[in-house]
């Protein structure tokens, strides 16, 4: 009696024991599974992620010189890489230096050459916040009184050309290099206009003075013709006539092109310093037109001079041009 209570103890725990040992079998194996699933499921969506960053990623476009698109704008001296060369191509300006290497390529979208290879008043290249480093710009809108362009200036610090929009907003923008000086004239009428005097703070251009002015006085008073009343004439595929008037007054040349499917005026700027206008003609067909050029106060007041030329245009549109006296 007394043994086979001891084996039915010793058997007890023999199955105690087994019981235990399967339900530490099942938690183990259990976790592994838990395990498993959960490693799957990370790769899985860093897959994904890295697959929807891929094709959402577009390819940076990368800038291809191509010498037959490349419309050369001009060229001027730089302070530390010497001569360099513009070129307008596929709304970019790419600027080469004197070895023909790409230095630079800007931005220029919205932009578009208002002249030929072959000549023009495209670039115009001065320091224009007065840093010792030439800067350049390029006309935008260029009209009889009023002239805007676009503006970029050199960054010492990230030693390249950046486009600067506040001075591309202000009209007929005058560099004054004594008096470190940005002045703008913006003529609304005949007698009115608006001159804005700007600063240079902190590489950032600050306006200082602004001045509303309304002329009353007879404004024929100083509008004779100047007593250089030369003309300066430059033929090609681009062609100028440049005449003078006098500094203050305010009589301006105006051209009116008999034929305008012949030669029209593809842009004018005046000079307030020297009273200069500058006319450029373009021809857009063969033969011989008459331009007019008519010194007044606008377009529709009695003129006190004219100045009358023949212009034409062969068959590769080279423009030459004949004073008629």
């Amino acid at each position: 009696m007394k043994y086979k209570k001891i084996i039915a103890g010793i058997a007890a725990l023999s199955l105690l024991l087994g019981l235990s040992a399967c339900k530490g079998g099942g938690d183990t194996e259990t976790t592994g599974e838990s395990t498993t699933a959960e490693s799957t499921t990370s790769d899985e969506t860093t897959t994904e992620e890295s697959t929807t960053a891929e094709e959402t990623t577009a390819p940076e476009k990368k800038f291809v010189f191509d010498e037959k698109k490349a419309a050369y704008i001009g060229e001027f001296s730089s302070e530390i890489y010497g001569k360099l060369f513009l070129y307008f191509q596929d709304d970019s300006i790419a600027i080469k230096d004197e070895f023909k290497e790409i230095k630079f390529v800007l931005d220029a979208e919205g932009y578009r050459p208002a002249a030929s290879s072959e000549g023009g008043i495209q670039l115009i290249a001065e320091d224009m916040n007065f840093d010792g480093y030439t800067d350049f710009r390029l006309p935008s809108s260029v009209g009889n009184v009023n002239s805007f362009y676009y503006c970029w200036l050199w960054d010492m610090n990230a030693r390249t050309f950046k486009y600067y929009y506040p001075l591309s907003a202000i009209s007929s923008p005058v560099f004054n290099k004594d008096t470190k000086e940005v002045v703008s004239t913006n003529r609304s009428s005949a007698t009115h206009y608006d001159v804005s005097t700007y600063t240079w703070i902190d590489g950032q251009l600050t306006i200082q003075k602004h001045e509303s002015v309304t002329e009353t006085e007879d404004a024929t008073v100083g509008s004779e013709v100047a007593e250089n009343n030369t003309v300066e004439i430059t033929e090609g595929l681009t062609a100028f006539i440049t005449l003078y008037g006098n500094p203050g007054s305010q009589c301006r040349w105006f051209p009116i092109v008999e034929d305008e499917d012949i030669v029209e005026v593809y842009s004018q700027t005046y000079e307030d310093s020297t009273a200069q206008t500058k006319i450029c003609f373009q021809a857009h067909g063969i033969g011989t037109t008459t331009v007019v050029i008519r010194f007044a106060l606008d377009r529709n007041s009695d003129y006190v001079s004219e100045k009358i030329f023949n212009i034409t245009a062969d068959d590769d549109f080279n423009i030459t041009i004949k004073e008629i006296q």
